[in-house]
């Protein structure tokens, strides 16, 4: 599967300084975070644990809009714009693969997997199973 980037946008709550998220393409979708880097990490993860769902529902993926379509379209426009004063839009992307998990990894760990492997998938599932089956859990 290819990667989809949806247009989430991000409101800022002066009253309670927090950031939610929401995607018009996905409703009943929504995130947020107490600092907007925050935000976009939890819409990111959500927004892929949402896809992964629907899924698993047999649920069709909307493909996503372009921000004209979201403006012209999304019925939830008109008022959404009319009640939020701060909001950013971000790309949030995702690869809905059935039977596989984000997973956060330390970027520069990330890089010596790359140095040794051109599997980093492979690499990462070898190296947990031979965790898991030699007892060497949290050690």
């Amino acid at each position: 599967m290819t990667v989809k980037k949806y247009i989430a946008l991000i409101e800022f709550d002066e009253e309670i300084g927090t950031y939610g998220v929401i995607v018009p393409d996905m409703p009943g979708f929504f995130s947020g975070g107490e600092t907007y880097e925050e935000a976009v990490s939890m819409a990111h993860e959500g927004l892929t644990f949402h896809i992964e769902g629907l899924l698993e529902d047999g649920d069709e993926i909307p493909e996503p809009s372009t921000w004209e379509e979201i403006r012209k379209n999304w019925e939830g426009w008109d008022e959404w714009n009319e009640l939020v004063q701060i909001y950013f839009r971000v790309f949030i992307p995702v690869m809905p693969t059935p039977g596989t998990i984000p997973v956060l990894i330390d970027s520069d760990l990330v890089s010596r997997i790359d140095s040794v492997s051109q599997d980093r998938s492979a690499f990462l599932s070898t190296a947990a199973e031979y965790m898991l089956s030699n007892g060497n859990v949290g050690k």
